[in-house]
């Protein structure tokens, strides 16, 4: 079990990788929504679709094809729901099953490192920032940054029900 299974519900199937190499070999529909991407998008793309299917074989789902929709967001089997996440080196997908009560799920990946201080204003509300000092064990930039982390993972979990476009004061 990698780290970010330990922070979700069990039920929940978490698979991770490294984000390096070659990109690993996609379903046609797949691939050709990525055909004209830059090497680096295809590799992030490739294995964030592996990821998933990983995860979905851990739920004893059959292997599919998880191609993107119009608004670039994963369009999943119809029982199941999930989400994927990457940084510079690293990709997690989480899924989940709708018959295990699941209708959403939303992660997200940050390193940890400080959000630089002029950015806190556009992730963080002015009651958000007067908080970032107050965390124990963490900086100001830090904090900023896992308010960052948090929010889109709660954009991805809300827009997967509504398709609604948030901004981070939402």
């Amino acid at each position: 079990m990698g780290n970010f299974a330990r922070l979700l519900d069990p039920r929940i199937a978490v698979a991770e990788a490294p984000l390096r190499g070659e990109p690993p070999d996609l379903p046609v529909d797949e691939a050709r929504s990525i055909a004209h991407a830059v090497a680096r998008r295809r590799l992030e793309f490739a294995t964030g679709r592996e990821c998933a299917r990983q995860a979905m074989a851990a739920l004893g789902h059959a292997k599919a094809s998880i191609p993107r929709g119009q608004d670039r967001v994963p369009i999943w089997p119809d029982d199941l729901v999930g989400s994927i996440t990457h940084t510079d080196d690293w990709v997690v997908a989480a899924v989940a099953r709708r018959d295990q009560g699941f209708v959403a799920i939303g992660i997200d990946l940050e390193p940890a490192a400080a959000l630089p201080p002029d950015l806190w204003a556009s992730v963080c509300a002015p009651e958000e920032q007067a908080k970032l000092t107050v965390i124990r064990g963490m900086t100001p930039g830090l904090a900023a940054h896992l308010v960052f982390c948090m929010k889109e993972a709660a954009f991805k979990c809300q827009y997967a029900l509504s398709r609604a476009m948030l901004e981070f004061a939402d």
